[in-house]
């Protein structure tokens, strides 16, 4: 009897009865690369946390503007450069406003912000120069001390004091300023209620002041009011010099 031998099928046929498996079977399967897994390989939606290598997701694992605010925890931030520059940057603005002088053209603001007294206090507004300024509030102040025909008023002022001889203002008063003027002759802003509680304010829009040792101050915007803003027995002060450089 004559014997067979059977002989091994080839690789081309052994693909073609696996895809014809495959093919009858209703599904597929998938064939690595000859380089490796690729995309192909891998069932849409298949992979977890748990396959991927811890601390191994790169930068270049992840398209460009495509993680979200909900995909961080804000909390774990820390401070990124630009934003110690804003802080820098709002503190500078911060300090400007403070300081609350400008320069242009040869000249500076000294702003005074608004800020009010009540009876019998003072305060310095401002040293500029030679000269010194200083606000005060008198509240149903007599002026003649009872013995005269002058009935109390509501006296808020701002006065001007100079460190140089020979040194001259003007403003409510004027004339020529020495450190020994008295008080009386030295208002810069004078904002008298002469009747005792009705409001009152003055506006000085062109005091000047000069002095030997260089100091011009070259003009103002300075108000001195009493019982306004719904605030009797207050008296409210603000607004700023102009200073030759």
């Amino acid at each position: 009897m004559r014997r067979l031998f059977a002989r091994a099928p080839s690789p081309a046929a052994a693909l073609a009865f696996i895809a014809l498996v495959a093919a009858l079977s209703g599904s597929a399967i998938a064939l690595p690369g000859k380089n490796g897994v690729d995309s192909g390989d891998v069932k849409n939606n298949s992979l977890r946390t748990k396959d991927l290598r811890n601390n191994d997701i790169r930068s270049k694992d992840v398209r460009n503007n495509t993680l979200t605010g909900n995909d961080v925890n804000e909390s774990k931030l820390g401070k990124v450069p630009s934003a110690g520059n804003a802080d820098n940057a709002a503190n500078a603005a911060n300090a400007a406003n403070a300081a609350s002088a400008a320069a242009v053209g040869g000249y500076r603001i000294e702003r005074v912000a608004p800020f009010t007294l009540t009876d019998g206090q003072t305060k310095e507004v401002a040293t500029i120069g030679a000269f010194t300024f200083t606000a005060r509030c008198r509240i149903n102040f007599d002026p003649d001390g009872g013995g005269g025909p002058i009935l109390p008023q509501d006296v808020p002022d701002i006065l001007i004091a100079t460190s140089v001889p020979d040194s001259a203002f003007d403003g409510d008063d004027m004339g020529v300023l020495n450190p020994a003027t008295p008080e009386e002759d030295r208002a810069f802003v004078d904002g008298t209620a002469f009747t005792a509680g009705d409001p009152s304010i003055d506006h000085e829009s062109d005091g000047t002041a000069i002095a030997p040792d260089g100091t011009e101050i070259v003009g103002s915007e300075f108000y001195a009011g009493v019982n306004i803003l719904n605030q009797p027995g207050v008296c409210r002060f603000g607004g700023f010099f102009t200073v030759a450089q």
